[in-house]
């Protein structure tokens, strides 16, 4: 949901101090996600093929990274960026389902 911070500078809020607060308040809540997302990944990895394991755990998250990338960018370039977070922001609401 931290994401939802991007809207800001969307609808035309772009002074230097608002764009560096948000970027480092998404990047960090990111951060610390990102840090519980590759633990789950290492704890599921069975001990004797741990390395191939995590390998392709995380190999998975990257193409889907790539995918999502590709997605969003054709969505923000057909609708605009404000539509895009929104979006964005919805279809976040279902991982806590």
């Amino acid at each position: 949901m931290v994401t939802l911070l991007y809207i800001i500078t969307a609808i035309g809020i772009s002074s230097l101090p608002v764009l560096y607060a948000v970027t480092i308040t998404v990047n960090a809540a990111q951060s610390m996600a990102y840090t519980a997302l590759l633990s789950a990944m290492m704890d599921k990895c069975e001990p004797a093929t741990a390395a191939t394991d995590y390998t392709f755990q995380v190999s998975v998250v990257y193409i889907g990274k790539i995918a999502a990338s590709v997605l969003s960018g054709a969505i923000a370039s057909a609708t605009g960026y404000t539509f895009m977070f929104i979006i964005s922001a919805a279809l976040s609401l279902f991982s806590y389902y």
